[in-house]
């Protein structure tokens, strides 16, 4: 997740020294969140700690002292960074950015740190577009803009938020804000802008490339599929073709010899003379045999033979 070293510099260095302003109560919950956090390792009871030492700042803050209310700033600003540790090694990241804003009200509220530590938290989780509207509306206050730390916030926009979004047009304008980039850093993140640009774009067409590729390959395993199907197809038609025509001529073979044996029985014969009496009982025995041979069940044909 994020640097531990980023966020225990910025949790334990903002309330070091603070003996008077934030109630008692508020520094012994931040110390408790702390210990939670790097020492034991609770990352729920940092969040309750956090959570419960928010709630007795916010009913505790109603000093009229400027330097009061700057601790109270810095304490609040302590538990928030807690929180958003714990709620990243939680990965309840998703809650990170609304836990923030419940805590600040609107985006241009939250302090510079806290916000450096979401882009840096959605970029490690690939999510840049969660936090980018956010960060617009903080870049875009007016008070925002006179604070030390605009710069670096603008800086982690663009190379997490805008670059990773490939929205080169609007990283443009934006190093183009002196404001956001002093004149002799321009130069060089414009040189920046320009080569991811490129980079990205020679990616896109490697990937298109390798799409292409890909159907294509798949084209010609879908033809060679089809050829094998279609070879199989015409074989099995030939066959059958075969098979039919087969069984066509051995019946028309029955039929042909059916006939002739009618026709030898009643036009060849003459059945009133003797001698034919033999040679009919003797067409009628080899026309039965014949008859019982050919149509008869396979079995019956076997026991009479």
């Amino acid at each position: 997740m994020l640097s531990r070293s980023l966020g225990s510099q910025a949790a334990f260095g903002s309330y070091v020294g603070l003996s008077i302003g934030p109630a008692p109560p508020a520094l012994f919950l931040l110390d408790k969140a702390a210990e939670m956090l790097a020492v034991n390792r609770s990352f729920e009871a940092a969040l309750e700690a956090c959570e419960r030492g928010l709630e007795t700042i916010d009913s505790g803050n109603s000093s009229s002292d400027q330097e009061d209310a700057h601790r109270f700033s810095d304490v609040k600003a302590s538990f928030c960074i807690i929180g958003v540790q714990a709620l990243a090694e939680l990965n309840r990241w998703r809650e990170v950015l609304p836990w923030v804003l419940q805590q600040y009200d609107a985006p241009e509220k939250v302090p510079a740190r806290i916000m450096q530590m979401c882009i840096l938290l959605y970029s490690k989780v690939e999510e840049p577009q969660m936090i980018q509207e956010a960060v617009q509306l903080w870049l875009k206050d007016s008070k925002n803009r006179t604070l030390p730390a605009y710069g670096a916030v603008a800086e982690l926009y663009l190379l997490h938020v805008l670059i990773p979004l490939g929205q080169f047009g609007e990283a443009e304008l934006l190093v183009q804000d002196p404001v956001s980039f002093p004149e002799g850093q321009q130069q060089g993140a414009l040189r920046f802008i320009s080569q991811s640009r490129g980079e990205q774009t020679d990616s896109m067409l490697h990937q298109k490339s390798a799409h292409h590729q890909e159907m294509s390959d798949n084209s010609q395993a879908g033809r060679g599929v089809l050829s094998k199907l279609t070879t199989i197809l015409k074989a099995i038609q030939r066959t059958m073709k075969t098979v039919q025509s087969t069984l066509c001529s051995f019946w028309i073979s029955k039929l042909v010899l059916a006939t002739f044996l009618v026709y030898l029985l009643v036009a060849r014969l003459d059945s009133a003379s003797p001698n034919s009496f033999l040679w009919i009982s003797r067409l009628l025995h080899l026309f039965r045999q014949t008859w019982n041979a050919m149509f008869a069940p396979y079995y019956l044909a076997r026991v009479k033979q």
